[in-house]
């Protein structure tokens, strides 16, 4: 969702509604992020996609009447996480790379992947070797060698992380409560690289709360958890 709105901010867009041609002769080179925004993307059955605003119910009209007055960007995920890899294994020779996503964790893996291999690009094949363990698979598996994961999960108590602070993250809330306590200096970071989008976040989530909009059963860009944090960071912004 990021990448769309930093798309259409770098096109100048005005954050209208209108038909999807219409808005492409106003808008040239813009035309995938202008198909998310009018909801264009079909299934391959022809029913709505997942790559349409609309799978954030309520999203569309909630930035017709508040525009994002600060940059968004996807930079973050493309330039110190997509790029470097890609970079490494276009570099390295390799005919394999292996990683661990498992089906299970849902989101946006459930659906991108349909098995544990797959021929990818330039020569080399993704495998996926933990693709079909479940969570039962996991910690048998981390008990019999014992593992000892992250303090996140043994010392925080976290179920599930990904890129520290990340305003697009399901349960961020939850992840500025625990750095606050565990990692003061983290959660002061947290606050000053992302702060207006923790900011707009939740006031599309009041938004949609307001208006009784119910989000589907797997988005999962938004959650909403109580903390005291959100009048906190309004000061700090002020």
């Amino acid at each position: 969702m990021s990448g769309m709105i930093s798309r259409l901010q770098r096109h100048g867009f005005q954050w209208e509604d209108g038909p999807l041609d219409v808005l492409l002769g106003r808008y040239q080179n813009c035309r995938a992020a202008l198909r998310w925004w009018c909801n264009d993307y079909k299934t391959k059955n022809g029913n709505p996609s997942k790559f349409n605003i609309d799978w954030a119910p309520g999203m569309k009209e909630f930035m017709l009447r508040n525009p994002p007055k600060f940059p968004v960007s996807a930079a973050c995920c493309d330039r110190a996480k997509k790029r470097p890899s890609h970079d490494f294994l276009a570099a390295g020779g390799f005919d394999l790379n292996c990683t661990g996503i498992r089906k299970q964790e849902g989101g946006q893996r459930s659906t991108t992947y349909k098995s544990c291999f797959d021929n990818g690009h330039g020569g080399i094949d993704n495998y996926r070797p933990l693709f079909w363990w479940s969570v039962q698979d996991k910690e048998l598996y981390r008990k019999h060698y014992g593992i000892i994961l992250s303090d996140c999960y043994e010392v925080w108590g976290m179920k599930r992380t990904g890129c520290a602070g990340c305003p697009m993250g399901k349960g961020f809330d939850e992840e500025l409560e625990l750095a606050k306590f565990f990692e003061p200096k983290r959660y002061r970071a947290m606050l000053a690289v992302f702060g207006r989008s923790y900011e707009y976040t939740w006031r599309f989530l009041e938004f949609r709360e307001k208006h009784k909009i119910k989000p589907k059963k797997d988005e999962f860009q938004f959650e909403i958890w109580e903390t005291g944090d959100k009048e906190r960071i309004s000061e700090i912004l002020a």
